[in-house]
């Protein structure tokens, strides 16, 4: 029965541990942006995914001689797309890393105006982002909250067996 035990515990153990690594180890925010790296935020807008938070002004310089203005502040990504992994409540609000190049300007909607067009080549975060977020599935949430539920009942079996064997080792002596 100890032998049980001890392995529920690793395994129990070993499934939270890996619930609480990070999705994407987190980025260092500072440094140099520019076109090919960008500081990015997912706000939730319809079309234009993701604004620009730093970077803008070296997109700005691309545009400059458009007779029709590009909102430089916004982007759609297309490529290695961080919404490609993650779902959209998942990265709402996180701010982003993005590596690439742009490739152009997409109008949003007839006459409403241009935004920047960006191919992402790589993404990461730049805050924890525990695995069990960000992986896309319920299965691993799942578990774990089972796991959660589970805990006290383990607990208590674990006490329960201690309890007993200290009182059968001090009935021995």
């Amino acid at each position: 029965m100890k032998k049980a035990l001890i392995a529920i515990w690793i395994i129990y153990v070993a499934i939270i541990v890996f619930a609480l690594l990070p999705y994407k180890v987190p980025q260092n925010d500072g440094g140099k942006y520019g076109v090919t790296r960008l500081l990015i935020r997912d706000t939730g807008a319809f079309n234009a995914e993701f604004q620009v938070l730093n970077g803008e002004e070296e997109l700005k310089d691309i545009f400059v001689n458009e007779e029709i203005a590009v909102e430089t502040n916004k982007l759609i990504l297309t490529g290695n797309v961080p919404s490609n992994k993650l779902s959209k409540h998942e990265i709402l609000n996180r701010d982003i890393i993005v590596k690439g190049r742009v490739i152009g300007k997409t109008e949003m909607a007839p006459g409403s105006g241009y935004v920047v067009e960006y191919q992402v080549e790589s993404w990461g975060l730049t805050s924890y982002m525990p695995m069990v977020i960000g992986i896309n599935g319920d299965v691993l949430s799942t578990i774990v909250l089972f796991e959660i539920c589970l805990f006290p009942v383990l607990l208590l079996v674990t006490i329960i067996i201690l309890l007993k064997k200290m009182k059968t080792n001090k009935t021995s002596y």
